[in-house]
């Protein structure tokens, strides 16, 4: 072979080796690119949104209850003792009774201190209930190893408007139905075997029912009687007997706490709780000594002005808080802040909380360590004499 010729044949076949083996490393490199992305993006992505956080704990399936079907809240009792809170006691969860009948859940957790200085009896917000997380639930939790005990309770939701009748006939021609239907037509042998069964139906026994008549008229009066009392009827008794069941367990140094809606439920049933407590030792002590508002409402779904009545004894210390993401709730503060200046409270801080972070089981959260430093401070105690005894004896 010609030696010019073996030459390029040489050339030419190390050109192509070179060109495949190029071809070969950009392919490599690109894959371990993709794969160092893949990789980053995933821990970029487990970062933002982990898959679980340690100690976070299942939300209840059961959403809340309307506070007057007993069923709901027994399912709602099985849920906390069971899923949400299985450290609970089995004397966390009592049933009160009001002195017309009226029976509902409360959650009850005392002082763990040894060093009782009060109680924090809380009012939750319309569509939550007694156990809510990253609000109620971590008061429950901390509050008690600080000195503060906590009573929650079940609560119905607040009336909401009903829909308007209507008050124009609706256009086009009604459809007669049923016996009227029947009576109407021009047939004489289909309105015959109407009036025979008429006839038939009237002759019965009225007084005879059957099993299922029995339950469904059972059923009946018992959501008209339950439809029959307002809810903040409801609400202001099972608050009433809540206090008569701290006064019984010895505790007089009550702080409420309303959230939401139940701000003002909280407010009102201050303002109408007789100023003075059924105890001898107390003289005329008041009945709270001081009011959390959290995220608070200034009105009632049902109401159509914004509620005035805050604040209405300037002696008591208030505690308001609401979280600033909310456009409402900022307004609503900035509403609470002018009353207050103008009922001249003495003590009123208001706090505002960016965001609630999720905690560990059993840890204090933002929310828990305002109200627990504000109470400590402000918030003084009520000793009694049959307290002194009961912790003696």
């Amino acid at each position: 072979m010609h030696p010019i010729i073996k030459k390029l044949l040489t050339i030419l076949i190390t050109l192509t080796a070179c060109t495949y083996a190029g071809f070969l490393w950009a392919q490599e490199t690109a894959k371990t690119e993709e794969d160092s992305a893949t990789d980053t993006t995933t821990s970029l992505l487990a970062a933002v949104e982990p898959r679980q956080l340690l100690g976070r704990q299942p939300r209840l399936q059961f959403p809340s209850n309307d506070g007057s079907d007993k069923s709901q809240m027994e399912t709602l009792a099985k849920q906390i003792a069971g899923g949400l809170s299985p450290q609970l006691p089995e004397d966390a969860l009592v049933w009160l009774e009001t002195p017309t009948n009226d029976k509902f859940l409360g959650l009850w957790r005392p002082d763990r201190s040894g060093n009782p200085r009060g109680v924090l009896l809380i009012v939750h917000s319309e569509g939550e209930h007694l156990a809510w997380p990253n609000t109620i639930r971590p008061l429950h939790a901390t509050l008690p190893d600080h000195g503060w005990a906590t009573l929650a309770l079940s609560l119905p939701d607040p009336a909401t408007p009903q829909i308007p009748k209507r008050t124009l006939p609706v256009k086009g021609q009604s459809q007669p139905t049923g016996d009227e239907s029947a009576n109407n037509t021009d047939d004489p042998e289909a309105k015959e075997k109407s009036d025979t069964m008429i006839a038939e139906k009237t002759a019965a026994d009225p007084n005879k029912n059957t099993p299922e008549d029995a339950q469904a008229t059972a059923n009946n009066q018992s959501i008209e009687k339950a439809s029959n009392k307002p809810p903040e009827e409801i609400t202001e008794q099972r608050l009433a007997t809540a206090l008569r069941f701290l006064h019984d367990k010895g505790q007089f140094n009550i702080v409420i706490l309303g959230s939401g809606t139940g701000a003002i439920r909280a407010n009102t049933f201050l303002n109408n709780t007789t100023p003075k407590i059924d105890n001898p030792d107390l003289g005329a002590a008041k009945p709270f000594s001081g009011i959390v508002l959290l995220n608070s409402r200034n009105r009632l779904p049902t109401m159509e002005e914004d509620y005035a009545a805050w604040f209405t004894d300037p002696e008591i210390p208030v505690l308001d808080i609401f979280l600033s993401k909310d456009l409402r709730n900022l307004k609503a503060a900035k509403a609470r802040q002018i009353i207050a200046k103008q009922q001249k409270v003495v003590l009123y801080k208001q706090v505002k909380i960016i965001h609630l972070t999720p905690t560990l089981q059993g840890q204090e959260n933002q929310l828990s360590r305002r109200i627990r430093s504000y109470l400590s401070a402000h918030v003084t105690g009520i000793e009694t004499v049959a307290f002194k005894k009961n912790n003696i004896n």
